[in-house]
């Protein structure tokens, strides 16, 4: 992945804000067919405010979810991208999770009440991982923006 900002004299040093030399992860995605307004609904409902959590408890360091405009289809290689930034490499490859149960531990704390394993289960349904990936930062010219929206 190849993220380009506009540089400037003034801030080349912080031009990535998560700092040179972090691990970013992405996710390709192929979405199940007919089932694209449903996965909308599950990365905004489900994925981002556990994300969210997670950026709060300093777990990752950003994260972002971007759908394929164009070429997309069946015939297209995925439709959604997600990519989570990591401070290092042992925070982006754990060797053992410092807890077994922590991911159904931090659902819980995002989603009281709610059944873990139903929401794994609902996420494999609305997607397939096409291709994984790690990458890391190695240089990183100008700030970035950042750009929302609510679909």
């Amino acid at each position: 992945m190849l993220w380009a900002f506009p540089a400037t004299p003034s801030n080349r040093e912080s031009a990535w804000p998560y700092g040179v030399l972090s691990w970013n992860d992405t996710h390709r995605w192929k979405i199940t067919p007919n089932r694209a307004a449903d996965y909308g609904n599950y990365m905004q409902k489900i994925i981002l405010p556990l994300n969210s959590q997670a950026v709060k408890e300093g777990r990752i360091l950003g994260w972002g979810n971007a759908r394929t405009v164009y070429p997309a289809g069946g015939d297209a290689a995925y439709d959604a991208t997600n990519s989570t930034t990591f401070k290092d490499l042992a925070m982006a490859l754990p060797t053992m999770p410092a807890n077994p149960d922590q991911a159904p531990v931090n659902f819980a704390k995002v989603f009281p009440g709610q059944n873990y394993v139903a929401n794994i289960d609902e996420g494999r349904a609305l997607r397939r991982a096409a291709r994984v990936d790690l990458w890391r930062v190695v240089a990183a010219l100008g700030r970035g923006t950042t750009t929302t929206s609510s679909r």
